[in-house]
């Protein structure tokens, strides 16, 4: 009898410790499990989200998207250009349907913002080249065709809001649709890829020197479309 109840206790004793185990692991199992949860649908911020846009701010905002001193110094002769078109600019962001353009130079919404909005208005295919939209030969604003089955809203998410700060983030995005890139930076391939040595705004200006000044002249014309939008009687307003 004695024998008999020094099994059973025995046998308690290690369905207890079993189930206490089991318990401990499915607890820990759960905290992990949330805890993945939670870091997967915390949403980052825009870093670059307030920026404003005008005259005095254009040098540290250019800065801002990623360009260097000799980018900055270059995009300063299209600004000056820009001034001595103002009035004729005012008048082609009218003559555009004025709802679809405040979506773009208008927009401050979690969805997407100017700087990514514009590229599907402000980068011109002609000839298999991507160009810069110019307020001498374009008389108007247009959504491009090349950029109707590319969900810019997914890549500003994916770019801009992500947990890790990527630099030079915005010219190096322009830089990929300048250069017809777009399908690398999509699947995030070298050099646009998700982190660390993988997304290297060193090795785009190496590999695509020759588009590098469209896409300063993009971000200069972006900049002063978003000011005169916004500014005095603009179609913000």
């Amino acid at each position: 009898m004695k024998q008999w109840f020094t099994i059973r206790s025995w046998l308690v004793l290690v369905g207890i410790l079993a189930m206490g185990g089991l318990n401990v692991f499915l607890i820990s199992r759960e905290h992990i499990e949330t805890a993945m949860v939670e870091e997967n649908e915390i949403e980052y911020d825009d870093r670059l989200g307030d920026l404003v846009y005008s005259k005095a701010n254009r040098e540290s905002n250019l800065e801002a998207f990623g360009l260097n001193p000799d980018q900055i110094k270059s995009s300063k002769k299209y600004f000056r250009r820009y001034e001595k078109m103002e009035s004729q600019i005012r008048a082609r962001l009218k003559k555009t349907d004025v709802t679809n353009l405040s979506d773009v130079f208008c927009a401050r919404t979690d969805e997407i913002r100017p700087r990514y909005a514009g590229i599907e208005y402000l980068l011109i295919e002609e000839k298999g080249e991507r160009i810069v939209w110019n307020p001498k030969a374009n008389n108007s604003f247009e959504p491009q065709g090349w950029a109707a089955s590319i969900s810019l809203e997914t890549i500003y998410e994916d770019i801009e809001k992500g947990r890790i700060e990527l630099p030079a983030s915005t010219v190096m995005v322009v830089t990929a649709f300048v250069s017809g890139n777009e399908n690398l930076l999509i699947s995030r391939q070298e050099p646009w890829g998700r982190s660390g040595r993988s997304w290297d705004w060193e090795t785009v200006q190496n590999q695509q020197s020759k588009a590098l000044s469209r896409s300063v002249e993009y971000l200069s014309i972006l900049h002063y479309l978003i000011e005169i939008a916004n500014g005095d009687d603009g179609i913000c307003q």
